[in-house]
Parts: structure tokens; sequence; C-alpha cells
């Protein structure tokens, strides 16, 4: 990505962006009449954040929050309804909350192609602007501000993402342990932030092996915007958490036909660390729509393979902040 205010766009995101702004537009339309959320605005110092949020009719305090960050070049409000988590809030009653994370050059309306979206996720990637993004504080902040509007649960906070959006939940899982009560990170990276945690930190980390994006095996990988960088083996960022939460004992592995699964459950606080690999699956969010990306970028779907969306809910729901 480029800090010139120009951005290198290969040609295959420019024949693609009008099918998917034309995509996106047609499944927001279908859905919003009954799904219902809106945009707000939160002021973090200088700085005017956006975010998209949705409560269910009739939900009583006490209830959970989800967040749901957007991978690069999308949208929160994209992200919360295409991954399906507003029917998710509605039929289990809680809140989500799909931040917009900082576009590459500030000052400008934010584009997929020109402006994309990105999360601090303390790679060092990414324009100026994003790498000075204050994404952290602005989770933090939006847990006060929805706690005092929805009198959520704050023992029951949890974060999920996708590819730019994993790697933001994966930075929040080290760094706000205090507030966050487990994370869900899909396809992106974790930078390593903390040699220890105050707090374990439960963690269902899931990907595709047919990702080119986040490989499995890893290696140098052709941003979309432009420019390269060097990603960690899967299997190496899974066994960092399993150090991080202490785990002491080999994983139990199951293997199907369309996934295989990695859990390591003696940890400290008997968390758990899950390391799911979809067959066959490239870098689209499991079970919910295909993007209108070709699949010399994104790679294969799987799509009747695994529901990240409920599989996730099931994983959070068994854990609470003491």
């Amino acid at each position: 990505m480029s800090d010139a205010g120009r951005l290198h766009i290969p040609r295959e995101y420019r024949l693609a962006v009008g099918a998917i702004a034309a995509g996106l537009l047609l499944f927001c339309l279908s859905i919003g009449a009954a799904l219902a959320g809106e945009t707000q605005s939160l002021r973090l110092g200088d700085v005017e954040r956006t975010y998209y949020v949705h409560a269910p009719a009739g939900l009583r305090p006490g209830a959970p929050l989800v967040f749901v960050l957007h991978g690069a070049g999308g949208g929160g409000e994209q992200a919360v309804r295409l991954y399906r988590w507003q029917a998710k809030a509605d039929a289990e009653a809680f809140v989500v909350v799909g931040p917009d994370a900082a576009p590459a050059f500030a000052g400008r309306a934010s584009d997929f192609l020109t402006n994309p979206r990105a999360w601090n996720d303390g790679s060092g990637r990414g324009s100026p602007n994003m790498r000075a993004s204050n994404d952290v504080g602005f989770v933090a902040a939006l847990i006060d501000e929805l706690a005092r509007r929805y009198g959520i649960d704050r023992a029951r906070v949890y974060v999920t993402g996708f590819s730019s959006g994993a790697g933001m939940a994966q930075r929040l899982g080290q760094e706000l342990t205090d507030r966050v009560t487990a994370i869900a990170p899909v396809a992106g990276i974790m930078v390593p932030l903390r040699p220890a945690l105050p707090r374990p930190m439960p963690v269902l980390y899931i990907s595709g092996d047919k990702d080119p994006l986040n490989p499995v095996a890893g290696g140098e990988v052709t941003l979309p915007w432009g420019g390269r960088f060097h990603k960690e083996p899967l299997q190496t960022l899974a066994e960092r958490w399993r150090d991080l939460d202490g785990c002491r004992v080999a994983p139990a592995i199951i293997v199907a036909p369309s996934l295989r699964v990695q859990s390591w459950r003696a940890c400290r606080g008997n968390v758990e660390v899950r390391y799911v690999l979809i067959h066959g699956h490239g870098h689209e969010w499991p079970g919910g729509p295909r993007s209108r990306l070709p699949e010399s970028v994104v790679g294969p779907v799987n799509a009747e393979a695994y529901d990240a969306t409920a599989s996730i809910w099931r994983f959070f729901t068994a854990w609470r902040l003491n």
C-alpha cells in the first residue's frame, strides 16, 4: 500500500469492483427492512470514528456484546450483515457492533479500491494514517459506550474478525485481556505483542487450506493493494496462542473429510485454543455468501464445509470473565 496518496490496484480488482458494489447493495437491500441497525459515530480525541450497531427489539440489559471486525477494504455494516451476525444477534439476543477501521488516507471518503479501510494490527502494514490509528482505544471506548447505552454484560464481550480484522482481533486478545472475553479470528495474522498475558484468552482460529492471502505454510504474499508481506505458517500462529495460554499437553486432533481441528484444552484458567483448518477453502468468510472477487485473488470456496458464524457463537457462549 503506497504512502504517497495513490494505490497500485491489480487489474482483477479493478474489474471486480463494480460487481462487488452491486452485490453488496442487493444483499443489504434484501435484508435491510427486516434487520435494521444504525450507523453511529464516536469521538476519540480529535478523530471521529464510525461504527454500525444492531440490538434486537426488546433486548434486556445483561446481554452479550459481539464485535465483528471487517477485512481490508470493507466496513462494519458490510461485515455484520454479510457474515450474518445481525441475524444471529436477533436469534440469540445479543448486541452486535461493526466498527469501521481507518482509511488509507485521512480526509477522504473511504473507497474499496482507492481508499480502503484496514486495521492497525501492530504489524506496521498500511499507510501512515492506518499505522497511527488508535484502534485499541477505539474498541475500548466502544465497549464503554455500548455498556452505557444497552447495559451489556461486561463479562461477555467477544471479538471476531476477518483478514485484517482477524489480525486486529488477535491484537485485542493480547492488549484488552481485562475487557475482551474470547476471540475468534478468521484468516488473519497474529503479531506477538506481549511475552505473556495477564489473563489467558480463549481462542478459536479459523482458516482455509487454499487461501492465497493467508497460506497454511506461510511465505511471501502479494497484498491486494500493492506491496508484499511475509506471513508465518498457520501452525506457528496457533502454537503461539498455545504458549501464551500455557497449554501443557498435546492437542486433541479431529480429522474429517472437510476439516482438521486441533484443540488444546489443558491451559491456564481452563481456557481452550482451537485451530480449525477448512479443506478446499480460500480467503472468504466460511459459510457466508461469496464475494465477487475472482478466484485468482481469493482462492476457492468450500461453501458447505463450515458455518463460521454459528461455530464462533457456540464457542463464545462457553466463556465469561470472572
